[in-house]
């Protein structure tokens, strides 16, 4: 009787080990996850923020050239 209660209780201690070590394997994982996408987020963003500086650039580059011509007429 004394086996079966210390294979059972191994049993278990093994299971729950490994639902411990499953849990933050998914854990880390999912953090490592959500870390990537912020970072694309950011890089997205960065993005977005350069192409709009570059064509308010270009426009009033547009607009400068525009006046120039004018002031020549």
């Amino acid at each position: 009787m004394k086996l079966v209660i210390q294979i059972a209780l191994g049993v278990f201690l093994g299971a729950l080990a490994a639902q411990l070590v499953t849990d933050e394997w998914r854990s880390y994982w999912a953090e490592r996850s959500r870390e990537a996408e912020h970072q694309k987020l950011a890089e997205q963003e960065q993005t977005q923020r350069e192409r709009q500086a570059r064509a308010r650039e270009l426009l009033m580059r547009q607009l400068q050239g525009k006046i120039r011509e004018d002031q020549v007429r």
